[in-house]
């Protein structure tokens, strides 16, 4: 949705900035694991362009040269502004923040039963019930810990499940947070979903992003038996509750 706004490059998940923050800055060395990462490989960005960006820009510190990258990206796609979604970065709040200050966070919570579903049907979730419910319930609390300690300003959550079922008003919020004008261009994200299916690691498994929003995609009461809706919440319903999800 993000990403077919009219200002804003979100390209596909990432997930290397963490190892980029293992060791010390290097133009180099930024490079060496860009072009080795099978993620960046993804982005479609070649690699040559951001050599140039950082030729011409000079970084001299990590942050810099993220921020060369990022805007080499945009650039490629005409937009201005850019921004992530790695899901796998919840757990790391602290360090991303640390290395840009300017960074908001945009946390999407959703019901961890239904979480549970898509995981399961995936070939790269957790095995289990019991598995997704310590998961779910670890990178949810790692998550709200990480923005409220370390990026409480520019920290926000917002549910799934109004995201999908009152997409405009939650887009409203997320572009008044992240300072941005709303584009009603981000409502019809399905005309460029096949260049993201595509993007991914596993494009069977993101098969739903051809749909509009669609509340009750998965639907716990409907297709989890209650012995999994029981182990679920021995194990996470302390969160659960916590998030407003008792029922």
């Amino acid at each position: 949705m993000l990403d077919s706004h009219r200002d804003l490059a979100v390209p596909p998940e990432s997930y290397f900035l963490i190892p980029l923050l293992q060791e010390p800055y290097s133009r180099a060395g930024f490079l060496s694991l860009l072009a080795d990462h099978r993620r960046f490989v993804r982005w479609g960005l070649p690699l040559g362009d951001v050599a140039e960006s950082l030729d011409r820009d000079r970084p001299d510190d990590l942050a810099g040269a993220v921020r060369v990258l990022y805007r080499t990206y945009a650039a490629s796609c005409g937009k201005t502004r850019w921004g992530d979604k790695s899901p796998g970065y919840v757990r790391h709040i602290r360090a991303l923040a640390q290395l840009l200050p300017e960074a908001h966070f945009v946390h999407i919570i959703r019901d961890g039963r239904d979480v549970a579903l898509s995981w399961l049907d995936a070939p790269f979730g957790p095995e289990s019930v019991t598995d997704a419910a310590v998961r779910w319930r670890k990178d949810v609390r790692a998550g709200r810990r990480g923005g409220r300690l370390h990026a409480s300003e520019r920290y926000m959550e917002v549910k799934y499940e109004n995201l999908v079922s009152q997409p405009q008003q939650a887009l409203q919020q997320i572009c008044g947070f992240a300072d941005l004008p709303f584009d009603s261009g981000m409502l019809d994200y399905t005309a460029g979903v096949e260049r993201v299916i595509a993007a991914t690691l596993e494009p069977e498994s993101h098969k739903h992003l051809r749909r509009p929003p669609t509340p009750g995609l998965r639907d716990w009461r409907r297709e989890m038996d209650e012995d999994d809706v029981r182990e679920f919440s021995e194990v996470a319903g302390d969160m659960l509750s916590k998030l407003g999800y008792d029922g």
